[in-house]
């Protein structure tokens, strides 16, 4: 009995649970199902909706070249915002004056319709869904003046709207559409251009102050007669090079520094120059000139060392038709299509910077000592008449007639007497020559008697010849005594020494100015022009010879040396102060 009992009692437990389970199954089981059936019966919306953004005032040179130009097409962007399913559909919509012709071009409109004195371009675009997009529209106004909406008819009206065939319960059909009015403005516009032609290479030595002309042309290309605005600019560093235009009557000149890092030190100097043409014509050509002082303060090359700008504009009321590429609008959405692209500069503008480079100096052999005009140094301290110096003595050849003893002269002509210089000065004292002759005489020291009668005296030579024997006078005479021979010093022609030696085997050495290897006359002449600043020194391994820094004394030391004077360029040198 217990046992049977305790069977049925767990039979009827376990079909009593399971019954419970099954029941729970069904119940979750028929939800999920209901939940299912209910959402794909009800489905989800989204609100289609168009916001659009654009230049609400076009013409009015905000932001700058924003114009509006009689005859020209201006073309004008408006950015659409959408939300909404997929099928969501765009209609775009521009109204306005038929003076104006306004209409899309990206998509584009080919085919506009008037009615009355409004002109309405449409164009609808599929299937936007949700996104941003942007679409071109432009005008093209016959006259000057402000386009608003007054009267109505001058009113440039944009209308955007949205729709979507699957929302058949829109939850807000008020943002479906948007829509505002364009004001527009109207003006005169012609071309103004410039062209200016300069020096675009400069060789410039520092501390040189140069003047260099710039030829300039300003033109009118039309339409329109204009007041022109001319403008000219120079921007340069300063402590580098420096320029400063040259204003003429009439200019407006102007001068400013400015410290471009802000560390309290002033970098740039602005010089500025501006002219006003009134009333250029169509087709009119200004030229004229303008010129600029150049100071550089270090050698070349340097790099956009300075820049010279030349800029003009027409005044208001009249604009500037060509200020560089307008955006692009290719075909099909503009027909014919707009060439444009990346913004570029037109011929408004002229500026660069022109080129410094380092200018050659050209060594003379034969350097002018400015103290003295008559000295000229040269490689060899030779004498540089035309008549070659003939070293032939004046022999008298004495000729006896009868018992009278009077003897007849007999000179041997020798041209002109040539002076013959003395080395070239290497201590410091004068450079200019001491000739043996200057006028002509002879080098022969005449007799003079001391009565009636002529003496027969001995020519002297500076080489032995056979003298005669004077037979002397009656009367007795005087002569002179005989004078001893004193040659003309020849000083030694100086020979180029090569500065790479064994003792020095760097290629250089002190005294080498032209950094050529040597130490020959270009060397006195290129110390001789540091030394009156007419060049810098380029050679950074020819040490200064004296102590100092291209002076006077360098170049003595030089030529002292050369000279043979010295055995050594330092034995040259005078003291100097340390």
């Amino acid at each position: 009995m217990f046992k049977a009992h305790s069977r049925g009692a767990i039979t009827f437990y376990l079909r009593h649970k399971l019954g419970i389970l099954l029941l729970l199954v069904a119940i979750v089981g028929a939800g999920l199902f209901v939940g299912t059936q209910s959402s794909s019966a009800t489905p989800a919306q989204t609100d289609p909706s168009v916001i659009i953004t654009k230049d609400e005032s076009i013409g009015d040179n905000n932001p700058s070249g924003d114009y509006v130009l009689t005859g020209d097409a201006t073309i004008e962007t408006v950015t659409i915002t959408t939300t909404g399913p997929a099928d969501t559909d765009l209609k775009l919509s521009i109204s306005g004056p038929v003076a104006c012709h306004p209409k899309w071009v990206n998509p584009n409109d080919p085919h506009p319709t008037i009615t009355l004195q409004t002109q309405i371009s449409q164009v609808t675009l599929s299937n936007v869904g949700a996104g941003t997009l942007s679409a071109q529209y432009s005008v093209t106004c016959a006259n000057v003046g402000n386009y608003g909406c007054t009267p109505v008819n001058n009113c440039l009206q944009i209308i955007a709207n949205v729709t979507s065939e699957s929302t058949t319960n829109d939850p807000n059909p008020t943002n479906n559409q948007a829509e505002n009015h364009v004001q527009v403005t109207v003006t005169k516009g012609t071309d103004i251009g410039v062209k200016l032609v300069k020096e675009e290479e400069i060789a410039q030595a520092p501390g040189q102050t140069t003047t260099h002309v710039m030829n300039i042309s300003v033109t009118n290309y039309g339409p329109n007669v204009a007041d022109v605005h001319f403008n000219l600019l120079a921007v340069s560093r300063l402590g580098v090079c420096e320029v400063r235009l040259i204003d003429l009557p009439g200019d407006d000149y102007n001068e400013f520094v400015t410290d471009e890092d802000n560390d309290g030190t002033n970098e740039t100097l602005y010089s500025q120059i501006e002219i006003t043409f009134p009333s250029v014509n169509v087709n009119q050509t200004i030229n004229f000139q303008r010129s600029y002082d150049l100071i550089c303060y270090v050698p070349g090359p340097i790099n956009n060392a300075y820049e010279i700008q030349a800029d003009v504009l027409p005044l208001p009321p009249v604009n500037e038709t060509n200020l560089g590429s307008q955006q692009s609008c290719p075909a099909p959405w503009c027909l014919p299509p707009v060439v444009g692209g990346p913004a570029s500069n037109s011929d408004n503008v002229h500026k660069n910077f022109p080129q410094l480079i380092t200018p050659t100096p050209t060594p003379s052999p034969t350097p002018t000592p400015t103290h003295t005009p008559t000295a000229t140094p040269s490689k060899t301290p030779t004498s540089t008449p035309t008549h070659t110096p003939t070293p032939t003595p004046h022999t008298v050849t004495p000729t006896v007639i009868g018992d009278t003893s009077t003897p007849h002269f007999t000179p041997t002509p020798t041209g002109s007497h040539t002076a013959t210089p003395t080395p070239t000065a290497t201590d410091g004292g004068s450079h200019t020559p001491t000739p043996t002759a200057t006028n002509g005489t002879s080098h022969t020291p005449t007799a003079t008697p001391t009565c009636a009668c002529p003496c027969i005296c001995a020519s002297h030579t500076p080489t032995p010849v056979p003298t005669p024997t004077p037979t002397p006078c009656t009367c007795g005479c005087q002569c002179p005594p005989t004078p001893t021979a004193t040659p003309t010093p020849v000083p030694p022609t100086p020979t180029p020494v090569l500065c790479e030696t064994t003792a020095n085997s760097s290629g250089f050495c002190s005294g080498d100015i032209n950094c050529d290897g040597y130490i020959s006359m270009p060397d006195a002449t290129e110390a001789l022009r540091i030394a009156t600043g007419a060049v810098e020194s380029h050679c950074g391994d020819a040490q200064p010879l004296c102590g100092g820094y291209g002076s006077i004394a360098d170049a003595l030391a030089l030529l002292r040396f050369l000279a043979g004077l010295c055995p050594t360029i330092e034995s040259g040198c005078f003291p100097t102060s340390s």
